[in-house]
């Protein structure tokens, strides 16, 4: 099994973004679509960033594949979420 996190603002369209995930993830080539997968959300916070995190779960094809299964679900998520104006979450304060 392959995991993936994507963060975005919590402002943003959860429920899209979760639709995009999904969708990357089912449509991959590398994905074994005959095993589970899923794309769960939570709030997450660290020093300087507060976002809704986007856990991507699913398997391989083959083990062999998991590097190229994981940038081309990336590829997709990423692209994706820019075309459809979901912005990513923005730094609440830097350190110096």
């Amino acid at each position: 099994m392959v995991q993936m996190d994507f963060h975005i603002g919590i402002d943003q369209d959860v429920a899209r973004a979760r639709t995009i995930a999904s969708e990357a993830l089912t449509s991959s080539r590398f994905t074994n679509l005959g095993r589970p997968w899923s794309v769960t959300v939570s709030d997450v916070r660290t020093d300087a960033l507060l976002a809704l995190r986007l856990r991507a779960k699913a398997y391989v094809l083959d083990v062999r594949f998991e590097k190229a299964f994981e940038t081309d679900v990336t590829e997709r998520v990423v692209e994706s979420l820019r075309a459809a104006a979901i912005e990513r979450p923005a730094v609440l304060h830097r350190h110096i």
